[in-house]
């Protein structure tokens, strides 16, 4: 097979590893399942790495082309010559445009690379330092789409925090994999069934002064600015009725519910509340 043949081939295959790369990482972007994200991330990678391979086998293919002189080649007869030493016979690469768009493909797989092989790194080591046993975040559908984001950012860390093939490190030292042993999210304004309601009938007026802390989002007469979906004046109100609402499901005044993936167990049934409802 001619070099020029075996490089078409090449490229082909880069072509259409790059494509399949980018739909399996849009699709594990939006895939809220985490076993599935994680399966279609593996696919995504390992196409990507492919699609490396592939741009790395037609470099050499264009430089031994032109390397070995083979003038019956449009772009070797173009910017190679004999009287070229090595050094800038490999500089004659990307002298043209489509050897442009060849060193340009070339960065793309390096910082494809480390990306890839860095993000495991930036996800965990939170986690693996401070060890939490229980994680609460976003919901994971919510009407403002950063919260979604944030609680699969989360999850996806708590799952990789947990897993031995990943090797982290802080200060020189490789970090001991650890895994929460529940993740669980709030219900912000896009109401959801909770999985499990806690009692905060004790706490209810810290949770509302936590709340107002971020003064400029909420209603402040005070304040000149243009009325928001969360600046009316009844939004704070809805916080309280909705936890009035799982209060009264549970027998008490207010109620937090939260969200999981994962099986909450008790070690006795003392930990019920006992209230007639």
């Amino acid at each position: 097979m001619l070099p020029g043949q075996l490089g078409h081939i090449f490229v082909l295959l880069a072509f259409v590893a790059s494509l399949l790369s980018t739909y399996s990482f849009y699709k594990a972007s939006f895939e809220k399942d985490i076993l599935v994200k994680h399966t279609w991330l593996k696919y995504a990678r390992t196409i990507f790495f492919i699609q490396v391979a592939a741009i790395l086998a037609v470099f050499f293919t264009v430089y031994f082309i032109c390397s070995s002189h083979y003038f019956e080649y449009l772009y070797a007869y173009k910017h190679a010559s004999k009287e070229l030493e090595p050094k800038y016979l490999l500089a004659c690469i990307w002298e043209g445009q489509e050897g442009s768009f060849l060193l340009w493909s070339i960065w793309h797989c390096i910082l494809g690379t480390i990306l890839i092989f860095r993000a495991k790194e930036w996800e965990a080591p939170v986690l693996r330092k401070y060890q939490p046993e229980v994680i609460i975040c976003n919901s994971p559908d919510d009407r403002h789409p950063d919260h979604a984001r944030s609680a699969n950012l989360v999850a996806d860390a708590a799952f990789l925090s947990g897993l031995k093939k990943i090797e982290t490190f802080e200060s020189g030292e490789i970090q001991q994999e650890w895994r929460a042993k529940y993740v669980l999210h709030y219900i912000q304004d896009k109401y959801h069934k909770p999985d499990f309601v806690i009692d905060i009938s004790e706490v209810i007026e810290k949770k509302i002064e936590a709340v107002k802390a971020y003064s400029t989002q909420f209603h402040n007469p005070e304040l000149d600015e243009p009325q928001t979906y969360i600046s009316t004046p009844g939004f704070l109100d809805s916080i309280l009725y909705r936890s009035k609402m799982l209060g009264r499901m549970i027998g008490v005044e207010h109620a937090e519910g939260f969200l999981t993936s994962k099986m909450i167990g008790f070690k006795s049934l003392d930990a019920l509340i006992k209230i007639n409802t």
